[in-house]
């Protein structure tokens, strides 16, 4: 069988149609399945531990800067609030380097400039140098997860005239998943997962809202090689007060 030009171009966009149409269902139901399932455990654990659940809205800018082929500069510009009674604006600069030492692992290192301004008048100042690496490793399917570990040396201060220095470890494993592409290149739809535990090597009592351990499941867009935009909706388990156990659970938007 014959098909003229017309009738070819209009199966092709028929089918085109719908493979676009079937790669934006599939994306859809797998975000919303990522996401419920991780939104249904975290209101079940947060209900189990009767804990006080505040929102948080982060807003992140993180600029990459190739230095050469070994070394970059990377940073964060983030702004972050609560929309709860109990109230919280944080101002947060961090440049950072990260030196590609082998395939698969990096050495990176920088410095936290931060101000927290925080309910009942109780604000802080902080000077936060972190060192870290950073494993490539594993590779499993389509997912390369990303281990770091990071010491922070915090440096704090608070309007009331204390300085409460602290050394604190960081242990995170991320990934991202592509959604309509083998791969994350450009135009992929991805969902970043990622989940961060902290720990204390100093005094306990150093911050109002002092983080505990992170989970994270988002929604992802590559632009360009240049640009990329995400949607993340994270957890996280902090102290409520200065002096109480640790019991808040957070959701996080950034």
């Amino acid at each position: 069988m014959e098909y003229t030009h017309e009738e070819c171009n209009s199966n092709f966009s028929v089918s085109h149609v719908r493979k676009m149409s079937g790669i934006t269902l599939n994306l859809l139901r797998t975000f919303a399945f990522v996401f419920f399932f991780v939104f249904g455990l975290m209101v079940k654990y947060a209900k189990a531990q009767t804990e006080i659940v505040d929102t948080q809205l982060w807003f992140d800018f993180i600029p990459h800067f190739e230095v050469n082929n070994r070394l970059e500069y990377f940073g964060d510009i983030s702004y972050r609030t609560t929309t709860t009674d109990n109230k919280f604006r944080r101002l947060m600069i961090r440049p950072s380097l990260r030196y590609h030492w082998t395939y698969e692992l990096d050495i990176i290192g920088g410095i936290g400039i931060i101000g927290t301004w925080e309910p009942t008048n109780y604000n802080t100042f902080e000077l936060r140098p972190y060192q870290g690496l950073r494993l490539n490793w594993p590779k499993i399917w389509r997912l390369n997860f990303k281990q770091r570990g990071l010491v922070e040396e915090r440096l704090l201060w608070n309007n009331q005239g204390d300085f409460d220095p602290n050394l604190r470890f960081r242990y995170r494993i991320k990934t991202k998943v592509p959604v309509n592409k083998q791969s994350i290149i450009y135009k992929t739809f991805y969902l970043p997962l990622s989940y961060e535990i902290f720990g204390n090597a100093g005094q306990e009592e150093v911050e109002l809202f002092q983080n505990r351990a992170r989970a994270m499941v988002g929604l992802g867009y590559v632009f360009s090689d240049n640009w990329i935009a995400e949607f993340e909706v994270t957890f996280q388990r902090s102290r409520s007060t200065s002096t109480d156990h640790l019991v808040t659970a957070y959701f996080a938007l950034s």
